[in-house]
């Protein structure tokens, strides 16, 4: 909790390796469920950071997050996070393209499906992001 009160973006509890560590929002890309579980996808340079070493194949293991997806996103919405689908959280920093039905990540080679259920507060949270980045707006 004393993590998180001083920084500006929320600390996520994960697992790595059966090891802990708290990653900052800031660095993640998305996350999703997987396997029972919710593993987080980091920017390279934050494996650098928290010294989290690639593989042979230059893989790097999976950062399991703590809490389940639902509360992960309670605590990421109003801090430029948005839920296109059940399955997934993204970080409107790092989106590249979006249409009303998929949007696309840097650094990310596949495209996320926006369900209909999800779209009306997904594009509306989207809207709030944009304008609060590129306009200037104290309303993020």
């Amino acid at each position: 909790d004393k993590v998180e009160a001083c920084s500006s973006m929320p600390v996520l509890a994960a697992n790595l390796q059966k090891r802990a560590v708290y990653i900052n929002s800031k660095y993640v890309i998305y996350i999703e469920k997987y396997k029972k579980s919710t593993r987080a996808h980091l920017v390279p340079m934050a494996y650098e950071i928290y010294g989290i070493k690639a593989d042979e194949h230059g893989k790097y293991p999976d950062v399991r997050i703590s809490d389940p997806l639902e509360k992960t996103y309670e605590k990421l919405k109003q801090y430029g996070f948005g839920c296109p689908h059940d399955s997934y959280i993204i970080n409107f920093e790092y989106m590249n393209t979006c249409t009303a039905k998929i949007l696309g990540l840097e650094g990310v080679g596949s495209e996320f499906p926006i369900a209909r259920s999800k779209a009306k507060e997904f594009h509306a949270l989207r809207g709030k992001f944009i304008q609060a980045k590129y306009v200037g707006s104290d309303e993020a």
